[in-house]
């Protein structure tokens, strides 16, 4: 049989547990204190263009963070977007990609903005598509606002805003 602590080191060590336990239950930790840099997400974006150029879901997931939010808007209303969440977001761009026989993607105007005393930053750019189906050709245009952060060590999309308008 162990020797029982004494009281005071039982709640000490409780104490201890319970702080770390929720520490990283709340996101605090080193991704907290790590600070995004316009270099880095400059990558992260790049990465995230390659995946969307491959068609790759499951490759481009691994660059947004679980849980992320995803709110998309269509201007002309006829798909009424999306607001969900990173699997719901995945799982359209698969059904996207499968249905479309071509695909183009294009990034430009993109603006990195690094909120002082915060471990976040900004990213806004435009995305030009055009999706050639068996009788169509769909073109859009989306204005994209990412949140970018740190989780479990990596650079990750944390939160993606979009409003899309159908040329």
């Amino acid at each position: 049989m162990s020797p029982r602590l004494p009281h005071r080191r039982r709640v000490g060590l409780v104490r201890t547990v319970l702080a770390v336990t929720l520490a990283g239950a709340s996101g605090c930790g080193e991704d907290q204190r790590r600070s995004v840099t316009e270099e880095a997400a400059r990558e992260l974006l790049h990465s995230v263009d390659k995946a969307v150029e491959r068609q790759n879901p499951t490759e481009l997931g691994a660059y947004i963070a679980d849980g992320a939010p995803v709110n998309l808007h269509v201007d002309d209303g006829a798909n009424g977007g999306l607001d969900g969440d990173k699997v719901q977001y995945l799982r359209a761009l698969e059904e996207g990609f499968r249905r479309a026989r071509e695909y183009r993607y294009e990034r430009r105007d993109t603006r990195i903005a690094i909120e002082e005393n915060s471990p976040t930053a900004r990213a806004t750019y435009t995305v030009q598509e055009v999706l050639r189906y068996d009788d169509s050709t769909a073109r859009a245009v989306t204005r994209y606002e990412v949140t970018l952060a740190y989780r479990d060590g990596a650079l990750k999309i944390t939160a993606i805003e979009g409003r899309t308008t159908a040329e």
